[in-house]
C-alpha cells in the first residue's frame, strides 16, 4: 500500500483558527485506490495527524504503507514517531532518485540494484 497524505483548505471561515480537511489515500501495487481517512484538523498539527492515524489502526488498519507521501512539516514530525513508514521526499530527491532508476517511469518504486 503506498499512502498520501494532506490538508485540504477551503474557503469557508467558521472560526479564527483556520481548520482543514485531513485526507489519506491510498494505493495498492496494482492501482486499486481508496480513502482510507478523512477528519478536519490543523494541516501543521502533529496531534491532529496522530488522532487520524490512530483512527485508522482502531478501525482496523495493520498494514504499514511501503510508501508514504505528504508535506514536509507533517511527514517529518510523523518520521519522528512510531510511524517510521512516512519519509519526506523533496523534488530534488525524486529526481536524482528517478535518474539513478529507482522509480520507474510509472511512478513504482524498485531497487536501484
Amino acid at each position: 500500500m503506498y499512502i498520501w497524505a494532506d490538508g485540504i483548505y477551503f474557503n469557508i471561515r467558521m472560526e479564527h483558527n483556520r481548520t482543514c480537511i485531513l485526507v489519506l489515500l491510498g494505493a495498492t501495487e496494482s492501482g486499486e485506490k481508496e480513502i482510507l481517512a478523512i477528519a478536519d484538523g490543523y494541516r501543521e498539527s502533529e496531534q491532529s495527524w496522530i488522532s487520524l492515524l490512530l483512527d485508522l489502526q482502531s478501525r482496523g488498519w495493520t498494514v504499514p504503507p511501503k510508501l508514504a507521501i505528504g508535506d514536509g512539516a507533517m511527514v517529518y514530525k510523523l518520521g519522528q514517531g512510531s510511524h517510521r513508514g512516512f519519509q519526506r521526499l523533496n523534488g530534488s530527491e525524486l529526481m536524482r532518485d528517478v535518474i539513478a532508476g529507482v522509480v520507474d517511469e510509472d511512478g513504482v518504486i524498485k531497487s536501484a540494484a
